[in-house]
């Protein structure tokens, strides 16, 4: 079972000034401000984790969800945002890492319900990331291919990326999902 209470006290204890958040998107090659980019006219995004929300001032149509930050259009955790809309685009870049597979597995179920039947998922995840207390997924590249397919989803795009200027080693891996 999630703690979100846990979850929330870890990232309360490490807000990010909204400056630094977005020197840190501007420095992603892939899952940065280059996601902006990818979103079509029209389209609606969900930002679930969305930090300080620093995608909503160039995604017109986007919702931004955290149960932390009071940046988010909706300061609440996934498992208790209520919506009848469904988007076309959902980010979860670094949001959905805390818990056991089949945590991972719901929150997974919960951002594909949000979503519509031709819609697409990016993904910035740390594999092995566990400086914390907290229980961590794992992430892995074939975790993508097997949640992906588990939900209809094909994986179009991957590549490793550096989050830390400081260290040129590749941490962060961004993973595009499409289901069409």
């Amino acid at each position: 079972m999630i703690n979100q209470a846990g979850i929330n006290d870890f990232y309360l204890n490490g807000i990010e000034p909204p400056d630094c958040a977005f020197k840190r998107l501007e420095h992603l090659k892939y899952s940065g401000l280059a996601l902006v980019s990818k979103i079509q006219p029209g389209e609606s995004v969900i930002d679930i984790g969305c930090g300080n929300n620093i995608f909503k001032k160039f995604i017109p149509n986007l919702i931004g969800i955290d149960p932390v930050y009071d940046a988010a259009d909706h300061k609440t955790d996934l498992q208790n945002f209520v919506t009848d809309k469904k988007f076309n685009v959902a980010f979860c870049l670094g949001s959905i890492m805390h818990g056991n597979s089949n945590d991972i597995e719901q929150q997974i179920s919960r951002v594909v319900n949000l979503l519509t039947l031709n819609s697409r998922i990016y993904w910035r995840v740390k594999p092995g990331f566990s400086n914390s207390n907290l229980d961590k997924f794992s992430w892995t590249l074939n975790d993508h291919y097997v949640f992906a397919e588990k939900f209809g989803f094909d994986v179009v795009d991957y590549a490793w990326e550096i989050l830390n200027t400081g260290d040129p080693t590749p941490d962060r891996l961004y993973v595009e999902w499409v289901r069409s």
